[in-house]
């Protein structure tokens, strides 16, 4: 990010050829507005690019909902207009260590021995069944459509 935003304000380069190379290269995809570097997009606006300590601000008071995947978090965030280069996976990671196992942590098993609510977990026995509501279901609407 800084050899990019340092070329566009200033027009230096890294002093190796590769480095250089890959500046010249990216640079198309960048423009700096008043010191700021901004991401530009096809369809989309400029997105403002972040350095990692500013990552975890966004993620952590942002009100994007932590309830949610780490790909659609990373989408409603480029909506938001924020960009970074390891943006799909640190949000990924984010979301992996932010919510854990919703009902099944040590934290939530304390507040419901406190309470006095004892968890059970269970799964579906025959999940081969939901066939069968569905067409129950769609006898139900046939009849009432009639």
């Amino acid at each position: 990010m800084d050899p990019i935003l340092r070329f566009l304000v200033n027009g230096e380069l890294l002093e190796d050829k590769k480095g250089a190379r890959m500046v010249r290269r990216e640079v198309a995809k960048y423009v700096a507005i008043q010191g700021q570097l901004y991401k530009r997009g096809f369809d989309q606006p400029l997105l403002k690019c972040l350095r990692p300590e500013q990552t975890d601000y966004v993620l952590s008071e942002g009100c994007y909902g932590h309830h949610i995947g780490g790909k659609a978090l990373a989408r409603k965030l480029v909506r938001a207009g924020y960009y970074w280069s390891s943006m799909m996976s640190y949000a990924q990671e984010f979301v992996r260590k932010y919510n854990g196992t919703q009902f099944a942590n040590k934290k939530f098993g304390e507040f419901l021995s406190r309470m006095g609510i004892k968890q059970k977990f269970s799964s579906v026995e025959h999940p081969w069944s939901n066939g069968q509501v569905e067409a129950a279901n769609k006898v139900i609407l046939h009849s009432l459509k009639k």
